[in-house]
């Protein structure tokens, strides 16, 4: 059960890292990727485990392309 705690961590931590490297707020990023603001912040926190869609829209976000745009992913797969 740790591993995953830990796992879940690092992955926040991960996400919090890009965003602020990209010049997002998290409620920017909740915009940008249509996830729930406090949603966003769980993930980051690793109070939440960032499900399979949800990765799909966060990418975009990373790479500063256009909501709804394609880009490459930023996130550990």
């Amino acid at each position: 059960m740790e591993d995953r705690r830990d796992r879940l961590r690092a992955l926040g931590e991960f996400v919090r890292r890009r965003r602020k490297e990209v010049g997002l707020t998290g409620k920017d990023l909740a915009v940008r990727a249509r996830i729930a603001q406090p949603t966003i912040s769980r993930i980051e926190t690793g109070q939440f485990l960032l499900l399979h869609g949800d990765q799909g829209r966060l990418r975009p976000c990373y790479w500063g392309a256009p909501e709804g745009g394609t880009g490459q992913s930023a996130l550990p797969t």
